[in-house]
This record gives C-alpha cells, sequence and structure tokens, in this order.
C-alpha cells in the first residue's frame, strides 16, 4: 500500500499502484466501499455490477503532472421492478469530467491571478 498523506485532493483514496512514465505521474486509486442508494427507488443495493477505469487529469505532485486512474464501480439495483445501474458517488471528480475537482480549483486560481492585456 503506497502512503498518500502529502498528495493534495487523494486523503480518502486507495492508491493500489503508482509508477512514472515519460515523466507523467500515474497512479491508479479506488474508494472504499460505501452503500449507496438508488436514485429511483432509493433502496440500499450492495452488488457490484462491473467497474469502469476512467482516466483523471490531476494537479502536479513535485513539480510533474500526474494521471489519475479511477476504478470506478457500477451498482445495480437489486429491487427486481428497478434493476437501474448507478456509479458511485465520489469526490474526486466531477460527473462527465477528464480533470479532478483539484485541478480545477488550481486552474481557476491560476486565471484569476494571470496578468490581464
Amino acid at each position: 500500500m503506497y502512503s498518500n498523506i502529502t498528495l493534495p485532493g487523494l486523503e480518502g483514496v486507495i492508491v493500489t499502484k503508482a509508477y512514472q512514465k515519460e515523466g507523467i505521474y500515474h497512479l491508479h486509486v479506488e474508494l472504499e466501499r460505501q452503500p449507496h442508494s438508488c436514485s429511483k427507488c432509493h433502496q440500499m443495493p450492495q452488488t457490484v455490477h462491473n467497474y469502469r477505469m476512467q482516466k483523471i487529469q490531476h494537479t502536479q505532485a513535485f513539480g510533474r503532472d500526474t494521471h489519475l486512474f479511477y476504478r470506478k464501480r457500477c451498482y445495480i439495483c437489486k429491487e427486481a421492478t428497478c434493476q437501474k445501474q448507478f456509479y458511485e458517488d465520489n469526490t474526486l471528480v466531477a460527473r462527465n469530467q477528464r480533470q479532478s475537482v483539484e485541478f480545477n480549483q488550481a486552474l481557476s486560481i491560476e486565471l484569476i491571478h494571470a496578468k490581464h492585456f
């Protein structure tokens, strides 16, 4: 298990693999399994349907670009009439985004402090 205490924005994740490739840090991360309620019928399914790997651009760590490979869980509702599939809630990345929340915050600060012509 790798230590992720010093990495910003990764306090609640589990780092499963870390390596450097072509000057870019690659971190394979996942979240601890938490119970989630179905958005349609509000039942509490415990069945993981499948996993999806999502590549996320993150802030620089130690002066180098960082890419996260997030192993996202897809749940399926156990209710016979529902059977809805949905992804787990996370704090790393917003829905349909390829940049982490930390990356977007850092970019916003850079744009505010940038020189205007």
